[in-house]
């Protein structure tokens, strides 16, 4: 425990940021043409290398790099996210920004955001009204989608480190608290904490996802597990998966029914079938992951 709770620390504190991109600073990586993002595949924002890798979206097969290093200023990726307009989003946390690729070349396009309030951006979400939040530090922030800063989404005293963002189906904005080990829900409108909705069997919760059953799943990452809640009342249901040899999930996201989850630790990519815990989490791919902090998957497959 003591392991795994390191290394999420770490994580976390994004201490690591300096020591990772150490590890790719003064690299020269071959350039070579992006893949081209294709309707229903992955992609993963890789802390580590500073890139967008992509994956089949069927198969999980590794099919090369979208957004390659350092493109447009990307420095230390972190949360990654499909707009409403089509675009691929990713937050730089490196450099405190926003930015904005073309969803299927993966060629830059322009900084969405960046300067205060943003400071170090995590996850990003879009509501049901189009607009961006943005985990960053100690709340979640909202912004227009031109980019212009609309208020504070989320903050509470109990909101130390956000992490992954999830919107429920009445609206409210469901919280990965890492730190308070719990997941909180926040009225986008006000800012104000409504409840902390899921508790149980948590240990530093990093993403959070409504599955195609209505049940909310959270990464629980210095638990290696991902953990099932039903998404009305939010008790606890099942330990649905938990990755071995101490990897550390952190996105997670749907695929056709299946849960793609992104191990941080371990840097693989899991694919988990059976959403009841009757089978372990399959792992999938390792090429091209070099920490990965989250995962999208491009709209419109059949």
């Amino acid at each position: 425990m003591i392991r795994a709770s390191t290394a999420l620390a770490v994580a976390l504190a994004f201490t690591c940021i300096g020591r990772l991109a150490g590890t790719a600073a003064g690299q020269d990586p071959a350039r070579s043409t992006p893949v081209l993002v294709r309707p229903g595949d992955i992609v993963a924002a890789n802390i580590a290398d500073h890139t967008v890798t992509v994956y089949d979206g069927e198969s999980g097969v590794f099919r090369g790099t979208a957004v390659e290093a350092r493109s447009g200023g990307l420095a230390n990726p972190t949360g990654i996210a499909f707009g409403p307009d089509g675009a691929l989003y990713v937050a730089s946390s490196g450099s405190a920004s926003i930015l904005r690729f073309d969803a299927e070349a993966g060629s830059f396009r322009d900084v969405v955001a960046s300067g205060e309030p943003l400071t170090q951006p995590f996850s990003l979400i879009f509501g049901p009204d189009g607009d961006l939040f943005v985990s960053d530090g100690p709340r979640v922030l909202r912004y227009a989608p031109d980019g212009s800063f609309v208020g504070v989404a989320a903050e509470d005293s109990t909101l130390v480190q956000p992490i992954g963002l999830a919107f429920g189906p009445s609206g409210l904005l469901y919280v990965a608290n890492s730190t308070a080990q719990t997941v909180s829900r926040f009225d986008p409108a006000t800012g104000r904490r409504v409840d902390d909705f899921a508790t149980d069997s948590l240990s530093y919760p990093s993403d959070v996802a409504f599955g195609p059953d209505g049940d909310l799943y959270v990464s629980s990452a210095a638990g290696s597990r991902v953990v099932r809640f039903d998404g009305s009342s939010g008790a606890f249901r099942a330990v649905v998966a938990t990755l071995p040899d101490g990897g550390v999930p952190m996105g997670l996201v749907f695929r056709a029914g299946r849960l793609v989850i992104g191990d941080f630790g371990k840097s693989r990519l899991f694919f988990l079938d059976a959403l009841d815990g009757s089978a372990a989490p399959r792992e999938v791919a390792r090429e091209g992951l070099h920490g990965p902090e989250n995962v999208a998957v491009r709209p419109g497959a059949g």
